[in-house]
């Protein structure tokens, strides 16, 4: 299948330029502001998602933070995406309480950063609204995600995918609350 062979040449090529960047300094911080290194890591951490090696994804996507913030800043939008990554390598793993921390920090250093009216600021709305759902958390994610189902299709058109997925998100989350309050009257 193609994206296998993809991953595989892609780990390949990390592995040789990881070799030979060590051999000739690249593992040094100073050379770490090469947009290479963390890009190459990155593809590596999000291949190894898809393989469900998801502690190594996790590694990969907390070096490529360390890489991004000492380059970028820890505000940078490519570090808090990064961030976003891991929180899904984290959830995926169960380590929900670590997960939503992450997601929060993301969606207060965006507020604070960009504005509570940014495209990614509602994006991490989004984010957070479906982790705290995947917990059952169901009324707080109803409200993040309506909060940022709104404001993806205000700022990015309805029809933006993330946008849609949002909005089916709202109608899934108030669908379980629904037949969650039609039990309590049941009982």
């Amino acid at each position: 299948m193609y994206p296998r062979r993809v991953n595989v040449v892609s780990a390949v090529i990390l592995i040789a330029s990881l070799a030979l960047g060590r051999a000739f300094g690249a593992d040094q911080p100073e050379n770490w502001r090469s947009p290479e290194s963390w890009q190459s890591r990155e593809r590596l951490a999000w291949d190894l998602l898809d393989q469900n090696k998801l502690a190594k994804a996790e590694q990969e996507f907390r070096a490529v933070i360390a890489i991004l913030g000492s380059v970028r800043g820890a505000e940078h939008p490519s570090t808090l995406r990064i961030r976003d990554a891991l929180a899904l390598a984290l959830s995926s793993q169960d380590k929900n309480a670590e997960a939503e921390q992450e997601i929060r920090a993301v969606l207060k250093i965006r507020e604070r950063s960009q504005g509570p009216e940014a495209p990614d600021f509602f994006q991490s709305c989004c984010n957070l609204g479906h982790h705290l759902a995947t917990q059952g958390k169901l009324r707080e994610a109803l409200v993040l995600m309506q909060r940022g189902s709104q404001g993806l299709a205000k700022t990015r058109g309805a029809d933006y995918v993330f946008s849609e997925f949002a909005k089916a998100e709202c109608e899934r989350i108030e669908a379980k609350l629904k037949k969650k309050q039609a039990q309590k009257r049941g009982k």
